[in-house]
């Protein structure tokens, strides 16, 4: 009796470079609530290998 075949999953993969992502920043600003003051700014890329 031969083997069955291995079912492959049927779902295509969106592929992605990383061109496309190497110049995203992520930013996070701590504002006062009552006076609107800016006391903090952080800004980090997303992917720090380039």
């Amino acid at each position: 009796m031969p083997p069955k075949p291995i079912e492959r999953p049927k779902t295509q993969f969106k592929v992605t470079t990383a061109a496309r992502k190497q110049h995203t920043l992520k930013a996070q600003v701590i504002v006062h609530w009552q006076t609107g003051l800016i006391l903090d700014a952080n800004l980090q890329r997303v992917n720090p290998r380039f």
